[in-house]
């Protein structure tokens, strides 16, 4: 029975520490990709001090925040249960645009954000002077995408949950294992309080471990 449970924990927490670190890779890819966003634009307009063209990089990096922080919200729904188009970092007309877009479906407001920023680079013809080189819009374009796939990866964590059986199965093999345990300790030398202690230990961590 020992083996059994060691086999099923061990087993669950190395399926548990997997999604986290794919997570966490999804979630730096995410933030990766915007800062590079940015710098990159940045760059290629850096002799272009023109006002239109800060004002094109002004937009750009306030559409590239506020998708950063509609993923943030998407994440944190579950726990804060506050809708992405409520979040204060929008303005009206993109608050708008997501009720009439997707409503209240969360995970869908980042791409219909996304689809803002990629117009926005688009529009470079019209603020300023000398577009961007195709070449280096398309590179911009490629961040967009990047972080597209990175938020794909972190809604398929969200929607994949842990498989029931194997969750199931160490749930009731944890459990038999605990029920018998005093059994098996009570013809040990060990006192009574401590045997009270170890498997109310025992069963406290089996609880928050199944949950």
């Amino acid at each position: 029975m020992s083996m059994i449970v060691s086999f099923l924990v061990v087993t669950r927490s190395s399926i548990a520490y997997s999604r986290f670190m794919e997570s966490r890779s999804h979630l730096a890819t995410v933030m990766k990709s915007c800062r590079e966003l940015i710098q990159y634009a940045v760059t290629f307009t850096r002799y272009d001090t023109t006002e239109t063209t800060t004002k094109w990089r002004y937009s750009l990096a306030r559409k590239t925040i506020v998708l950063l922080r509609s993923v943030v919200s998407v994440l944190e729904f579950e726990t804060t249960g506050e809708h992405v188009w409520k979040n204060k970092v929008l303005d009206k007309r993109e608050k708008r645009a997501l009720t009439d877009a997707v409503g209240e479906d969360n995970f869908r407001s980042p791409m219909i954000l996304a689809m803002f920023l990629r117009t926005t680079i688009a529009s470079n013809v019209e603020f300023m002077d000398e577009p961007l080189h195709v070449s280096r819009e398309l590179r911009l374009y490629s961040f967009v995408s990047e972080f597209v796939t990175g938020y794909h990866g972190l809604t398929k964590l969200i929607d994949t949950q842990f498989p029931f059986p194997l969750a199931q199965m160490t749930a009731t093999f944890v459990f038999i294992w605990v029920y018998s345990l005093p059994a098996v300790l009570y013809n040990d030398d060990i006192a009574i309080p401590s045997l009270i202690l170890i498997v109310f230990f025992i069963t406290y961590g089996k609880l928050c471990f199944t949950l």
